[in-house]
């Protein structure tokens, strides 16, 4: 969320797509006072709030043939796809890159993932918190002859998003030079 975050407060048109049969859970999660009652799409996550502002958002269901139509119809004026589903999922949809490039030469299409697209760990689900010592960070905190000490953030999750948006900024800036596209595998491991 934070690499089209800062696109959006930078003028970006940013459009967040979601499922249909579940929404973002991070926007009922966190809550302000820990108050879960009322309306499910109350949006009082301050922590879904403060990654998602300036974005729109809207719902399809891109397992379904009509989902991917209108998502189609969405990239023909979009210069970026941004997407973080587990490695693997937006292939089996048939809205890979590979699928896409041809239609839509132009575009900057960016996967982010915990450990990437390919290799060994890339099946593995990651959150912020794992990063810490899958990347090796746990090494350099804690005290001496004490165990390692997780740092108490998720910063791992923000540092992961501003390589992916110097990578996006990067990739927009050769396209203008080329008047080509490209893809970017971000890892949050690497980029950790």
């Amino acid at each position: 969320p934070t690499a089209v975050r800062q696109l959006a407060d930078w003028g970006a048109n940013v459009i967040k797509i979601e499922r249909t049969d579940t929404p973002d859970g991070v926007r009922s999660g966190f809550l302000a006072g820990n108050d879960s009652s009322g309306d499910f799409w109350n949006n009082r996550s301050q922590y879904f709030s403060a990654r998602n502002a300036g974005k729109r958002a809207m719902q399809l269901d891109l397992r379904s043939d009509r989902g991917r139509e209108l998502l189609m119809s969405l990239l023909e004026d979009a210069d970026v796809l941004a997407e973080n589903f587990t490695p693997g999922a937006i292939r089996r949809m048939g809205l890979g890159y590979d699928d896409l490039k041809e239609r839509f030469p132009r575009l900057v299409y960016i996967s982010m993932s915990g450990y990437g697209q390919n290799g060994p760990l890339t099946h593995r689900k990651a959150v912020g918190m794992s990063m810490e010592p899958s990347s090796g960070a746990v090494a350099v905190t804690g005290y001496p002859g004490e165990d390692p000490l997780k740092t108490g953030q998720t910063w791992v999750d923000h540092y992961a998003g501003l390589h992916s948006c110097a990578a996006v900024i990067a990739a927009l800036i050769y396209r203008e030079r080329s008047g080509r596209g490209q893809y970017i595998d971000v890892s949050m491991q690497e980029a950790t």
